[in-house]
């Protein structure tokens, strides 16, 4: 499936946002994705292409396939599965301040340093990993 060559559909409901890029529901082969779309600026594009090139090598259970980038209405638009469940921010703010059971605690940051093991073994720069800081496990 390759997003520059299928029609992509991004649709208003926004579902994130970054730095420099929004990230959407969109519609590739009738398959729900996220497309995160970058501005119109010409430094967030090559961000952005910069950013597929790297996460495109990436094969891990524990990191969102990368689909490929798609251009569309003056703007680059990196396209990856979308996760289903929401964020884990989105998750643990709608627990209202509860903890999680400390097993589950456990099994997410496992399972979110198996994730950034494999990049770094990888020898890719990750740097959109803000969020992790702001989980104390």
């Amino acid at each position: 499936m390759d997003p520059a060559k299928a029609p992509l559909h991004v649709s208003s409901k926004r579902v994130g946002d970054g730095s420099s890029a929004l990230v959407h529901i969109a519609t590739l082969n009738g398959r729900e994705v996220a497309a995160k779309v970058s501005g119109v600026q010409e430094e967030s594009q090559r961000q952005v292409r910069r950013e597929a090139r790297r996460y495109a090598r990436l094969k891990h259970p524990g990191i969102l396939r990368c689909l490929g980038v798609a251009e569309t209405g003056g703007s680059v638009v990196l396209v990856t599965e979308l996760m289903r469940g929401g964020s884990l921010f989105h998750a643990l703010r709608a627990r209202n301040g509860k903890l999680l059971p400390r097993v589950q605690m456990i099994g997410i940051a496992i399972q979110i340093s198996r994730a950034l093991a494999f990049v770094h073994n990888s020898y890719v720069v990750y740097v959109s990993f803000p969020l992790l800081a702001q989980f104390h496990f």
